[in-house]
């Protein structure tokens, strides 16, 4: 598969126009596609020449999702919703309850809010979706008689599961009364693991929450543990996560080894293969990340990875070989 076939499916699987994405004076435009082709020449002069096919297979199946595909899955929460309140309150009795930022900065929540929004509903006001939790009082949390949580990828469930955990500990008395607020949580990608770990954790803590996704959005990893894409890709991975890397936070494989091929028109999601959004010397992806990138390096310094840097991946890659070897003797055990 050349470029120009992978970009073909790429743009035919996620329906752009890219002539309307490229024009600055068209409402679809979108920079981040406008510069695609171009982007993916560079990413892949970082690549070695016999890996290319095996990238550009990856990226005619990558899922991106533009503006209008974001806000048409919201409004399919939104009917979702009404179905299960039917006859039992309306949109405006409603507590959207989204993620907070943690360090005070723009984040992909920000654009949740405002595709959220976008739809037009005129029973639902700014007020009904929630930017900051620890901001709402308790009398406030009265007015309600339904909560959602709610975020764009459930890929791991634990930014999704922390905010459920955090908002009910708080509100304990008010979620868990006779009378209390119905609980339901969503997100536009899931993933079936992450919603599990969300439903495990309800179960668990006793909180009666409803799921609210449609069934055709669950995203599947882009490949096995073990199969021939995930050792081609390996080490590849383990170059892009290991540079300049956090040891407490790994990115192989995509945050959890989610192993995604997900991007929103505003950001890339960490759970996706980070040779498609960390940047780094040996590494130019086509669908950088607002967030989670490399250190910052000292002015003039040589663009090389430290000694604890190196050990840090060193570890990783330890850890993460002892995991493929238990994943593949459970699967043994199991067969």
């Amino acid at each position: 598969m050349d470029k120009s076939e992978a970009l073909r499916k790429f743009y035919q699987k996620n329906h752009i126009d890219i002539r309307a994405a490229s024009n600055g004076a068209d409402g679809s435009y979108d920079r981040r596609i406008a510069g695609l082709s171009e982007q993916v020449d560079v990413w892949l002069s970082k690549i070695d020449p016999g890996d290319h096919e095996a990238f550009l297979e990856l990226l005619s199946r990558y899922h991106y999702l533009t503006e209008a595909c974001c806000r048409q899955r919201y409004r399919r929460v939104l009917e979702l919703l009404e179905e299960r309140l039917r006859g039992i309150c309306g949109l405006d009795e409603v507590l959207f309850v989204t993620i907070e930022s943690s360090g005070g900065y723009k984040t992909g929540s920000d654009n949740v809010r405002a595709d959220l929004y976008s739809r037009g509903y005129p029973q639902i006001s700014k007020a009904q979706i929630l930017a900051a939790q620890s901001k709402l009082k308790r009398k406030e949390l009265k007015r309600y008689r339904a909560i959602v949580f709610l975020d764009d990828i459930a890929g791991s469930g634990i930014t999704l599961w922390t905010a459920m955990e955090r908002f009910c500990e708080r509100f304990h008395s008010t979620v868990s009364a006779p009378n209390g607020p119905l609980l339901f949580y969503s997100c536009i990608v899931p993933r079936r693991h992450g919603m599990k770990h969300i439903r495990r954790n309800c179960k668990s803590r006793g909180i009666g929450a409803v799921e609210l996704v449609d069934r055709d959005w669950y995203e599947e990893a882009a490949f096995d543990r073990g199969s021939a894409g995930y050792l081609r890709l390996r080490r590849y991975e383990e170059m892009v996560d290991g540079y300049l890397s956090n040891p407490r936070k790994s990115f192989f494989m995509g945050f959890n080894q989610n192993r995604l091929l997900v991007s929103f028109y505003y950001s890339t999601p960490n759970n996706t293969l980070c040779t498609f959004w960390r940047k780094t010397p040996g590494n130019a992806p086509p669908f950088p990340r607002d967030g989670d990138q490399p250190a910052a390096q000292l002015s003039g310094a040589a663009a090389r990875p430290t000694i604890g840097a190196l050990r840090a991946c060193l570890e990783k890659v330890k850890r993460g070989a002892y995991a493929l070897g238990m994943d593949r003797r459970e699967k043994r055990k199991n067969g």
